[in-house]
């Protein structure tokens, strides 16, 4: 049991790792989006 424990952890750090630079990508990408979009 307590070997599936570090497995879920790095399992954790690894979705954490990814999916908070990918939110700041497509926030950043939707911000320039909406900035070109008023400046037409």
């Amino acid at each position: 049991m307590h070997c599936l424990f570090p497995g879920s952890t790095f399992t954790t750090t690894t979705t954490t790792t990814f999916f908070l630079p990918s939110s700041q990508v497509s926030f950043s990408l939707s911000l320039s989006l909406s900035l070109s979009l008023k400046s037409v």
